[in-house]
């Protein structure tokens, strides 16, 4: 039997902005057109999803600056073959992703946005689209929270 996979990614917000940050696939990649948070594979050095998530947002975005993360993931999917962590990150302002990753074939991503929380389209990773209509709750006290600070 093969082993379960561990994956975890991370739902980018901004505090200032209220958006969130996606990241889109190229066509000719898995899931090839879909909008999605940066994430990926767990890595044994990684020790924790939680680490995952914030190593895949960095080689992904290039991302330098501070990054606040809530203790326990958002979401967790699990399926016979993977378990996906999703956690809240939120950054004090929208930035520039460098698009980058780690694929042999070329970036992981061709286009990025930062998108209002009530905007939702087709292509858009059911991960996300799950975490906008589940956990509105949760991401509006996090942009009051900061909001406050």
């Amino acid at each position: 039997m093969e082993e379960k996979k561990i994956a975890a990614g991370l739902f980018v917000l901004c505090s200032k902005t209220k958006r969130h940050l996606l990241l889109k696939r190229p066509l000719d990649f898995k899931y090839g057109g879909y909008w999605c948070s940066p994430g990926g594979h767990f890595d044994v050095e990684d020790v924790f999803p939680k680490a995952t998530a914030i190593r895949e947002f960095v080689e992904e975005t290039d991302y330098k600056g501070k990054v606040k993360i809530l203790k326990q993931p958002l979401i967790v999917e699990d399926d016979n073959h993977m378990t996906f962590y999703t956690f809240l990150g939120v950054v004090e302002n929208e930035f520039v992703p460098c698009l980058k990753g780690e694929m042999e074939d070329g970036n992981e991503h061709d286009d990025y946005g930062w998108f209002d929380l009530d905007v939702t389209f087709p292509n858009i990773m059911l991960t996300t689209l799950l975490i906008l209509k589940n956990k509105r709750d949760i991401l509006d006290k996090v942009i009051k929270k900061f909001q406050d600070e």
